[in-house]
């Protein structure tokens, strides 16, 4: 009985641990720090070709921004007051044109999904 007992404790402590560790080190932050990484490398192209001193200096500004920069939720709320986070995994993204400004409309509209989730399968609807 003992035994069973101590198998048990150690399986529970083991999945408290796992949840944990999920919890801590969600999928959308990798996202984000490749973004800033993939950013500030850019950045260091571009200041490589640049001669100009403001604009070395503004884009040395740029790269301790994104060099500093944490990963966060993201989440925009639209005219309505609906709230969603898919920025927060498509961050950079670009406007698809001016005509459709995500700011108004968001994504979800089109693409569907559940647009407070930051699971992948939940937010794409898979």
């Amino acid at each position: 009985m003992k035994k069973i007992f101590f198998l048990a404790s150690l399986l529970l402590i083991l999945v408290v641990l796992l949840t944990l560790k999920q919890g801590n080190h969600p999928k959308w932050s990798d996202y984000q720090k490749a973004y800033f990484a993939e950013q500030v490398s850019k950045l260091q192209v571009e200041l490589g070709r640049v001669n100009d001193e403001a604009k070395k200096k503004q884009l040395q500004q740029d790269i301790l921004s994104y060099q500093n920069r944490k990963p966060e939720i993201i989440n925009l709320v639209l005219s309505e007051g609906k709230v969603e986070r898919c920025k927060t995994c498509h961050i950079g993204l670009e406007e698809i044109s001016s005509s459709h400004p995500s700011n108004t409309f968001g994504c979800a509209v089109c693409h569907g999904g559940n647009p407070l989730s930051l699971d992948e399968k939940t937010a794409h609807a898979q």
